[in-house]
C-alpha cells in the first residue's frame, strides 16, 4: 500500500497557521499603537501641567 497524503488537510493547516501568524501579528500591532497612544497623553499631560504652571504664575502677577 502506498502513501497517501491529503492535502486538503495540509491546505486547511497551512491556512489556519497563516490565520493564527496574522492574528498575532495584528495583536502586536494593536499594541504598539496603544504605547504610542500612552506616550501622547503623558506628553500632553506634561504639556498641560506646565501651561498650568504658566497660568499660575501669569494670575499671581496680575494680582
Amino acid at each position: 500500500m502506498g502513501k497517501y497524503i491529503n492535502f486538503t488537510l495540509i491546505k486547511e493547516r497551512d491556512n489556519k497557521k497563516t490565520v493564527e501568524q496574522n492574528t498575532v501579528k495584528a495583536i502586536a500591532e494593536l499594541n504598539i499603537e496603544d504605547k504610542k497612544k500612552d506616550i501622547l497623553i503623558q506628553n500632553m499631560a506634561q504639556t498641560i501641567a506646565s501651561l498650568n504652571i504658566e497660568i499660575t504664575k501669569l494670575k499671581g502677577a496680575d494680582e
